[in-house]
């Protein structure tokens, strides 16, 4: 014999949160919370000349490849100082 289905009747409890997902107009309120947060981040993290972190790694950058050819210019003199004071020595 084919047993029946009971139907399940929700609560009014259970209702209201089953119901409250279909409410479309949250999300609009939830878009604009996020626009608002990127707006505040924004204008946190950037200078009033319009620097950001991007600009401010790219210039630490740039500044430690001048310092990285200065000190190679420095070891290289060292270096050919060094090879002038230390005799060669012959192979024989």
């Amino acid at each position: 014999m084919p047993t029946r289905k009971q139907q399940v009747i929700p609560t009014e409890e259970e209702e209201e949160i089953l119901n409250s997902g279909d409410d479309d107009s949250g999300d609009e309120e939830d878009d604009m919370d996020f626009m608002d947060m990127g707006g505040l981040l924004s204008s946190l993290l950037t200078t009033e000349d319009g620097d950001n972190v991007t600009t401010a790694l790219m210039k630490m950058s740039l500044m430690l490849q001048e310092q990285i050819k200065t000190q190679n210019k420095i070891l290289v003199k060292i270096l050919s100082a060094l090879e002038g004071k230390i005799p060669s020595e012959k192979v024989t």
